[in-house]
């Protein structure tokens, strides 16, 4: 059985020169590629980094498996209806399947709902018994424990750009139940861990799995690590046994956390002799009553430049994300985020439009209130990046407008050189914030449709 494994991608990107160059691993192929029998013969293609391939037209296969997000979903159907037209049976799974299973399936012949350790390999086994059900559901909430180590060896080079970052995961899910999120939708209201054992032993692997014309950048690239976990810190017992293992293998990481990780000063030290480069705030918004609405009180904006401040004190640098677009949000809202953005010295930024995803309580509510704007599902917008429904105090494209304004002011030499006098790590802060500015002053490409 030959089985191919696609990490769909986004219709719109960046030149394939930046995608090329620098790139976090997906970790989603090789925990697949993990789950699959050894006597079937895989391939697995990311396309944020080589979007162009393969041609979907001659691509030979059994099945084919496409994880898909909300952004790409539309790419994805296309991509799979193209494959079954030429008798190939396709899969599809990830988070908008789970929160849209019907919608997918008129594109599929299977699709696995939630947590694939267990529904993945059924469908697999299904398929070559030829009695493959439409519908395969994981065990949300299943223990973590013992988890299959993932096949990174299987990742070949035109899966990796020139500088890849390494990413693992140490848990899953969420208690916080914000309005937007749909985490606690898939992976439940909980945050579940893995032995902080196996991520050792995880990473002692990863070493082992590099390929042969990377072998130069091993000892360069073995120290950088992304965890992809939605709040690592979370857990203030485990994150200490885990901080507490990870110091002797001397890593230089990044990862995102809640902004009351800079209460917690033993917590930060701890991060510091672990490796900790990088901290990344969902602050959201600067608005308090824009983070009422959407439940998560847990922020509080006065509070945000005194947790910059003490973040950088430990050495660490500061990442952020901002959102647009909450009811509380009028035309102002762009410039005070701005501000705040550029004197408090974020070392790094994200700015986004608030979105509507699917099974979340914010959809519902746009629903009800008739202000989508793409009421059928044009999925490609929902990225983010543009504006997919009717804000309350100011127009569409204001709120649109107003994200571009302070993406271009955030990333201008100006603003670089403001923040670079305020960072924790200057080594590191230029020439990432110069790629980056280069990144988003480059056209985006359309690559919609499947070559």
């Amino acid at each position: 059985m030959d089985l191919t494994i696609v990490a769909v991608s986004e219709p719109n990107k960046y030149p394939q020169f930046f995608r090329r160059l620098l790139q976090l691993d997906c970790l989603i192929l090789p925990v697949l590629a993990a789950l699959v029998p050894p006597d079937v013969n895989i391939r697995l293609i990311d396309e944020t980094v080589h979007i162009k391939k393969p041609n979907y037209h001659k691509l030979k296969a059994d099945m084919v498996a496409l994880s898909v997000r909300t952004s790409c979903a539309n790419r994805a159907y296309r991509i799979s209806d193209l494959l079954r037209s030429r008798g190939i049976t396709t899969v599809l799974g990830g988070i908008h399947p789970t929160v849209l299973p019907e919608e997918s399936k008129r594109h599929a012949d299977a699709v696995v709902i939630g947590e694939a350790e267990e529904a993945f390999p059924e469908a697999i086994r299904d398929f070559r018994s030829n009695r493959l059900r439409p519908f395969y559901r994981g065990n949300t909430g299943q223990s973590l424990d013992n988890l299959p180590l993932p096949r990174r060896d299987r990742l070949r080079l035109s899966n990796r750009p020139l500088v890849p970052i390494p990413t693992i995961q140490a848990g899953r899910g969420c208690p916080h139940r914000c309005s937007f999120c749909s985490v606690a939708r898939v992976y439940g209201g909980t945050y579940r861990k893995r032995p902080v054992s196996d991520i050792i032993q995880e990473l002692q692997v990863m070493k082992q799995s590099q390929p042969p014309l990377l072998r130069p950048l091993t000892h360069w690239r073995d120290r950088l690590l992304f965890f992809l976990d939605d709040n690592l810190l979370l857990d203030r017992r485990y994150a200490k046994e885990l901080l507490l293992r990870l110091a002797p293998l001397n890593k230089r990481w990044y990862t995102q956390a809640s902004v009351s990780i800079a209460k917690d000063l033993e917590l930060l030290e701890l991060a510091r002799q672990a490796g900790c480069c990088i901290l990344s705030l969902g602050l959201d918004s600067m608005v308090g009553e824009s983070l009422k609405q959407v439940n998560k009180p847990i922020n509080q904006p006065d509070f945000y430049q005194e947790a910059v401040e003490r973040i950088h004190s430990f050495g660490i640098m500061v990442g952020a994300s901002f959102i647009f677009g909450f009811d509380h949000d009028d035309a102002g809202v762009f410039e005070k985020t701005l501000d705040f953005a550029i004197d408090s010295g974020l070392d790094f930024a994200s700015f986004h439009i608030l979105t509507p995803y699917p099974g979340t309580p914010l959809f519902e509510q746009m629903q009800r209130e008739e202000r989508l704007l793409f009421p059928n599902g044009d999925w490609s917008r929902f990225d983010t990046q543009h504006v997919v429904f009717q804000p309350k105090n100011m127009s569409p494209e204001e709120l649109q407008k107003g994200l571009e304004w302070v993406w271009k002011e955030f990333m201008s030499l100006k603003s670089i050189r403001m923040r670079g006098r305020q960072t924790a790590n200057r080594w590191f802060f230029w020439p990432i914030n110069l790629f980056l500015s280069g990144l988003f002053a480059s056209p985006l490409i359309n690559t919609s449709e499947p070559s």
